[in-house]
């Protein structure tokens, strides 16, 4: 099994006590090493798009917006599963790393300077995109 590590890390953390609730929870993060296991290459190179993760965990959630708030789960609540890395590409497809302050600060309107020109611009979070890899203590060192 490739995914040994990362089923170990989701039965101590996810499967636990055994919440109202959980076993769906647990049930998806049972489909993504699923789909790690299929995957041809290392899971820790693994870049996740939300479409991705959606379409991963689509069927063990009712509707969008309770899988937003697992996929937020994952990311933002220990023991983070999934780590973001939030980029801004612009339309010349020059693309920087941000991090969580800087998309802080232009979703919040408190910047609007283009990250790559300097120059000033009223659409920058629509620039912004997220994309996930998983957590190193959670995959094998491939």
């Amino acid at each position: 099994m490739k995914s040994l590590k990362l089923q170990k890390f989701i039965d101590v953390y996810y499967l636990s006590g055994e919440e109202e609730g959980r076993s769906h929870k647990y049930n998806a993060l049972n489909a993504l090493v699923e789909f790690l296991e299929g995957y041809p290459g290392p899971s820790s190179n693994v870049v996740f798009t939300k479409n991705r993760l959606y379409k991963i965990f689509n069927c063990y959630f009712s509707d969008y917006h309770e899988l937003e708030d697992f996929i937020g789960e994952l990311s933002y609540s220990y023991p983070f599963l999934l780590k973001p890395r939030y980029f801004f590409e612009d339309d010349r497809e020059e693309r920087v790393e941000l991090d969580a302050a800087d998309v802080f600060r232009y979703i919040s309107k408190r910047s609007n300077l283009d990250p790559i020109s300097g120059m000033p611009s009223d659409s920058v979070e629509e620039y912004i995109f997220v994309e996930y890899v998983l957590n190193q203590e959670a995959v094998e060192n491939e």
